[in-house]
């Protein structure tokens, strides 16, 4: 299942609350494990942590009631992903 068929299948804050803790504590393990002079890879990082704690499934804030959001945090996800190939361990 792609990201972008998973987020239109959330239905319940439940199951959102859940893929956000999840998704954060892997976000937080990656953001262990780049080095420091990295900053520009950590910063990104931590933006996607800030914009994941901002999701609701309300209409006016959430992954699929704005349009803008869903694609921009698809791609921080996979670019997250790539930093985990580059840097994980």
């Amino acid at each position: 299942m792609s990201l972008d068929s998973f987020f239109n299948s959330l239905d319940t804050e439940a199951q959102l609350t859940a893929w956000k803790a999840s998704t954060i504590q892997k976000l937080n393990h990656l953001n262990n494990i780049i080095p420091t002079e990295n900053s520009d890879k950590i910063t990104y990082i931590q933006e996607t942590i800030d914009i994941i704690h901002t999701l609701t499934l309300l209409p006016e804030h959430s992954v699929v009631g704005k349009v803008f959001i869903k694609p921009n945090l698809v791609k921080r996800l996979h670019n997250c992903n790539l930093y985990y190939k580059e840097f994980g361990t």
